[in-house]
């Protein structure tokens, strides 16, 4: 079932507009919710006892792909913790990964996901998986998210 549900998913990705859910409280929900694009949207709903806050994301232009993208691109632009972490300099950084890594993490930047990313670059998604790795042991990083922020402050994306 999983498997399906993740096939329909990717067929459906490229024309959703928007995602549907429900909180029981939308101010202990809003700090997680609203940097994703989430808002409340009308009156709260009783479902029996317990009352539900309906919220929704509207993907915008280019669907998950584009909401992906921006999401990217407005966290490279908020500036880093008070106590940031360290963040290898770009070029130090980069010179520890391949070129392929580099081409890898040209492409994660612009928000796709890893069988996306495999095929754009004609290798396998285990490969892709696995140069994934490699790049988030030698960046230090621990997410997509800081992976492409950095690729993103280094100029590598269009």
């Amino acid at each position: 079932m999983v498997v399906d549900m993740k096939r329909r998913y990717l067929e459906l990705r490229p024309a959703l507009a928007r995602v549907y859910v429900a909180v029981t409280s939308w101010p202990d929900a809003a700090p997680v919710l609203r940097p994703l694009g989430f808002g409340w949207i009308g009156p709260e709903v009783r479902v029996g006892a317990l009352a539900q806050q309906p919220c929704a994301l509207d993907f915008g232009a280019g669907s998950v792909d584009g909401w992906l993208q921006r999401l990217v691109l407005a966290e490279a632009a908020q500036p880093g913790p008070a106590t940031p972490s360290p963040t290898p300099e770009p070029t130090a950084a980069f010179a520890r990964l391949s070129a392929r890594e580099r081409e890898v993490l040209t492409v994660l930047a612009e928000g796709v996901i890893n069988n996306e990313l495999a095929e754009r670059l004609f290798i396998s998604e285990r490969t892709a998986n696995r140069h994934l790795s490699n790049i988030f042991t030698k960046l230090g990083f621990r997410t997509r998210t800081a992976a492409a922020r950095i690729a993103i402050e280094a100029g590598l994306t269009g």
